[in-house]
């Protein structure tokens, strides 16, 4: 261990001794049993005073120091065997000083032997062991050398094993060695270590901060000489409570007064220099106190409160008062000591008065020192200018609005508390009557002998000082005011402001005021008392505003002050208010119509008024040239003029009577109420009435569903009754100068049922529909009719009728149809359907194939092929689909060996002479039909055509047929090799023998329905020249590209082992082809 970390530590450690194992301190990942640390840089260290250790364990406490022991070795000359490192601290026997054995790195624990030897320390006493190392290394156990430098020695053996400590060693202020150590068990390689110093300079390192005079609500800063730019400054306080300081830029802030100390840090490494500052004095601020309502003179009776306030706002010391001079002039208020109330009492008979001093002290607190403050007043005698301030005036008064007193009643004059007044007998009385015989009207002056009271004690009887002459005077009025009202308006009942005029009168102390109430009726208040102000003419106007008293009765009470107090006779008036309008209710006592008459009508009025009553009631027609002038407004309409019935207020009705010339117009009735309302109304606002006597016409006209009412062609008429094939659009007009929307009727009757209204929102209609206009049903053609439009879907048959009555009452009861058309039309936009076959014999029976109902379009295939003529046969019908029923069936035959196959739009293209009617049977609600065919056609597809009432048209077609009387032809048949097939073996003595199988090559045709199929048998040739038939006869049937013709592709081989015995001779065979209307023909070989 030693080696390894000797290589690490050479450049700053330096061997010393050997030690014995004992706890140290890990520094450097070095063990040592004691710290050693060289000191360099610095004047003198020889001291152990000089040197200051502190070892604190991990949590920052100071370990005690007899757990670490310090000494100071001295730079020795190593005279032989002198080693400062052996010093032994541990024996202090005097008497047996161990010389020999003073090795300061083997801690002694004392056992020495009676000589003074160190019975722990083998080492001899020259140091050297018997261990030989190589030249140039080091001894395991170092021998004793001199020591040529000062060095520390720090014994910290008394450390707990494993804990974690820091060790800082500083002199005079200055760190010069700090680190963080773990004490272990140490091993045998101590070493020093090697401390550099600063410079000297570090004793400059000083505070250039003033420290005096430093108070709350301050900033101050920390500023230090002695450190250069490279310096790191470090600031701290003591009670970062009472002042907090940046520890970078020495920035203090002040949180409260106290003392504290300052310490600024200059480190350099692991060297730092601490200065300190002690016991810097944060000072408390100073307040003043000042007094309110502080007054320079009083007199007695008045009181003081002058309230003393700090000049600190958050000042929080308690404020106490105190009397300094005067106290027995004064009553203190209970509280006095707290809020500072004082009562002037006395004086002391001096003209002058007598001084009182108050002063008020406010207590320090955490931020303020305390203060105090006093203020003096002058306590003075009444002067005897002012009576009122001796004595007062007996009775019942009134202060004016000018401050003059006016008496209405007047008993005597008092004399107030500490004064007499001077009786006619020479006496001192409190007070003096005065007859009320002398006393006038206005002013009245009297002139009294007053005394003050002296101070008396318990012991004294009272006396009396300060005898004087005193003046005064007193205003007197013992008359009422008069007062008289009037309003401006007499009537009974008003419906706009009241003014009250009012006129008071008094010649003493003059008016003082004119005063009102509101009642109602029970003299239940409705306004408290109000003043009215005088106009600049003297006159008192009061105005009741019917907006406030509206349709109320009231009472308003009038009365009159004068400055003496008096008051008038209340004098009053009733109002009554009334601001509604009255109601009236107009109504048609008619049945003819609403806004439309045929000669008169008769309107019911209901007028009522809640309040006043009604008063009258007027009426009038007026027309529309009246009402439609410029400028016109009924409000400015004359009442008074001829053409108005005056009813009366009991009215009920009133009749208009209308003649053919009578214009458009309304009814306008007023009604006015006792206070003057009027209530203008009319039956209607907006609507006019008219006189009218025709009844509407009502006129229908159709269209297609595009509207185009030339486009509107029914299919046919029968029994009435119009057949159409789209939907279909009636228009209904009705023409009338009093249109009654709500009186007009549309019945529609569906398939003959029962007709409905379909205006009726509640009709359902089916197969109708209204066609409404910007979400209306009736369309103002702006020329006195309206028109509404209905629509027509299939498949139904409708009825439609329409009738209107106007408002007037006139009525139409059927409508007149335009065009001549008939109201009564079925609409079917559905084809009619049927089927349709061929047959042999006209009937079901015969069928061939299958039914076909629809054009077989496109056409693949010829499927019926027949040697006979053939029939038609099928059914139609319109029943589920339009029902309106078949009108015609006809046929149209395409012959295929000279038209092409025809498509719907084909067939819609041919002229009606192409088709042949064909007579149809009805048997219930479907037809039936059989047609016998032309027998010159042979190759052709049958087409029907199907036309219902309504026009609707039905394409079927019958699949394709050829009918076919002629054999096919077989042209050839040749017997070939059945190797190549292609060697005819013609010649009947040919080698036929060498042959083990022949072919037989078979080539027919047929015109008309082609090749079907063929059949061969064959037959052996017996001796007696009969042929005997082979059991089997084979056939067949052409398929796919094959079907219609035989060529010489067709073949069919003999075959030796199957057709030929030994002795057959020849072989036989028959063959017979088929066309596909089962014609043949026959052939042997």
């Amino acid at each position: 261990m030693r080696k390894r970390m000797m290589a690490f530590l050479m450049a700053l450690l330096m061997v010393v001794t050997i030690l014995p194992a004992n706890f140290t301190i890990v520094e450097a990942n070095d063990t040592n049993g004691a710290i050693y640390l060289k000191v360099t840089g610095a004047s003198d260290w020889t001291k152990a005073d000089n040197i200051k250790v502190t070892v604190t364990d991990s949590t920052g406490k100071e370990v005690d120091q007899k757990f670490v022991r310090t000494e100071v070795v001295e730079a020795q000359t190593d005279s032989g065997n002198t080693n400062p490192d052996n010093t032994n601290p541990d024996n202090t026997d005097s008497g047996n000083t161990d010389s020999g054995n003073n090795n300061p790195g083997n801690t002694d624990t004392g056992k020495d032997d009676a000589a003074g030897k160190d019975t722990e320390n083998t080492g001899s006493e020259s140091g050297s062991d018997n261990s030989n190392e190589p030249a140039g290394q080091a001894d395991e156990q170092q021998d004793a050398k001199p020591v040529e430098f000062n060095s520390i020695k720090i014994d910290v053996t008394g450390l707990v094993k494993d804990s974690k400590y820091s060790v800082d060693i500083s002199s005079d202020g200055y760190l010069f060695w700090k680190k963080e150590c773990t004490a272990v068990e140490a091993s045998y390689s101590p070493a020093y270590t090697a401390v550099a110093m600063v410079k000297d300079t570090y004793t400059e390192f000083a505070f250039t901060t003033v420290f005096k005079g430093w108070k709350l609500d301050t900033t101050q800063t920390l500023a230090v000489k002695g450190a250069d730019n490279n310096s790191v400054i470090k600031y701290a306080s003591s009670d970062q409570g009472i002042a907090a300081v940046d520890e970078t830029t020495g920035v203090v802030t002040i949180k409260k007064a106290g003392k504290v100390s300052f310490t600024a840090t200059l480190s350099d490494g692991d060297s730092y220099k601490t200065i300190e500052q002690s016991d810097v004095a944060i000072a408390k601020l100073d307040q003043t106190l000042s007094f309110t309502d502080a007054k320079t003179e009083v007199y007695v009776g008045d009181e003081v409160a002058a309230a003393a306030s700090s000049s600190a706002s958050d000042a929080k010391g308690k404020i106490t008062y105190s009397v300094v001079t005067g106290e027995a002039y004064i009553t203190q208020d209970a509280d006095f000591t707290n809020n500072g109330k004082w009562t002037a009492k006395s004086y002391n008979n001096s003209a002058d008065g007598v001084e009182v001093t108050i002063k008020a002290a406010i207590a320090e607190d955490d931020k303020y020192n305390s203060t105090e403050n006093t203020y003096t007043t002058t306590i003075k005698p009444y002067a005897y200018d002012d009576f009122r301030k001796y004595c007062e005036v007996v009775g019942t008064s009134n202060t004016a609005s000018d401050g003059k007193i006016w008496y209405s009643e007047v008993t005597g004059i008092k004399a107030k508390d500490g004064y007499k007044i001077k009786n006619s007998d020479g006496s001192f009385v409190e007070e003096i009557a005065i007859d009320a015989n002398n006393i006038t009207q206005g002013e009245n002056q009297f002139t009294l002998v007053i005394v003050q009271e002296k101070k008396k004690s318990d012991n004294e009887n009272v006396s009396y000082i300060n005898e004087g002459t005193v003046s005064g005077a007193y205003n007197y009025d013992s008359v009422n005011p008069t007062l008289s009202i009037k309003k401006d308006n007499k009537a009974d009942w008003v419906n706009k402001d009241v003014t009250i005029t009012a006129s008071p009168s008094d010649d003493g102390s003059k008016l003082a005021a004119v005063k009102y109430t509101v009642t109602d009726e029970k003299d239940k208040p409705l306004l408290e008392e109000k003043t009215v102000n005088p106009n600049a003419d003297g006159s008192y106007l009061i105005t009741l505003q019917a907006s406030e008293f509206a349709n109320k009765e009231i009472k308003v009470n009038v009365t009159a002050y004068d400055n003496a107090g008096l008051r008038s006779d209340t004098q009053t008036k009733i109002i009554k208010f009334d601001t509604e309008l009255p109601k009236a209710d107009l109504s048609l006592n008619s049945n003819e119509g609403e806004y439309y008459f045929t000669d008169k009508i008769s309107v019911d009025i209901s007028a009522t008024d809640n309040f006043s009553g009604i008063a009258d009631i007027k009426a009038v027609y007026l027309t529309d040239d009246v009402t439609s002038a410029s400028g016109w407004d009924i409000k400015n309409f004359n009442w008074d003029a001829e053409n108005v019935q005056n009813l009366g207020a009991d009215a009920k009705s009133v009749t208009i009577s209308f003649t053919d010339t009578t214009n458009a117009g309304n009814v306008y009735v007023k009604v006015t109420d006792k206070a003057g309302n009027e209530k203008i109304t009319s039956l209607s606002d907006d609507k006019k009435f008219h006189f009218d006597h025709t009844a509407p016409t009502v006129g229908i006209a159709y269209s297609s569903a595009d509207e185009n009412t030339t486009n509107d062609n029914y299919s046919q008429l029968k029994d009435g009754v119009e057949y159409y094939n789209h939907d279909r659009y009636a228009q209904i007009t009705v023409a009338d100068a009093s249109f009654n929307k709500n009186a007009t009727q549309i019945k529609v009757a569906v398939d003959n049922k029962k007709a409905v209204n379909i205006l009726d929102n509640k009709a359902e209609v089916q197969g109708a529909a209204i066609v409404k206009t910007d979400d209306e049903i009736w369309t103002d053609n702006k020329d006195g009719s309206y028109t509404a439009k209905l629509k027509f879907t299939g498949n139904h048959l409708y009825k439609i009728e329409a009738s209107s009555t106007d408002l007037a009452g006139n009525k139409t009861e059927e409508a007149t149809v335009a065009d001549s058309k008939s109201k009564e039309f079925y609409i079917d936009e559905l084809a009619p359907v049927g089927k349709v076959q061929f047959s042999t014999d006209k009937t079901d029976a015969g069928i061939i194939g299958n039914w076909w109902e629809n054009v077989l379009n496109p056409f693949t295939a010829i499927s019926i092929f027949k040697q006979n003529q053939l029939n038609i046969v099928g059914s139609v019908t319109d029943k589920d689909t339009g029902n309106s029923g078949i009108w015609t069936v006809s046929y149209y035959v395409n012959k295929l060996d000279t038209d092409t196959v025809l498509s719907e739009p084909h067939l819609n293209k041919l002229s009606a002479d192409k088709w042949k009617k064909i007579k149809i049977n009805k048997s219930d609600d479907e037809y039936s039909f059989c047609e016998s065919l032309d027998k010159s056609y042979n190759k052709y597809i049958v087409y029907i055509k199907i036309v219902d009432n309504s026009g609707n048209v039905k394409y079927i077609s019958t699949e394709g047929a050829v009918i076919d009387n002629e054999a096919p032809e077989i042209t050839e048949v040749n017997i070939v090799d059945s190797d190549n097939q292609k060697n005819k073996l013609e010649d009947e003595n040919a080698d036929l023998w060498k042959q083990s199988n022949v072919c037989l090559q078979l080539n027919a045709t047929d015109n008309l329905s082609g090749i079907d199929r063929y059949e061969y048998k064959l037959a052996r040739l017996n001796d007696d020249g009969t042929y005997t038939d082979l059991p089997n006869t084979t056939t067949v049937t052409l398929q796919g590209s094959d079907l219609g013709t035989l060529n010489y592709s067709t073949v069919f081989s003999l075959l030796k082992s199957r057709d030929y015995v030994t002795d057959t001779k020849a072989l036989k065979a028959t063959i017979t082809v088929y066309d596909r209307a089962n014609n043949s023909s026959t052939v042997e070989k």
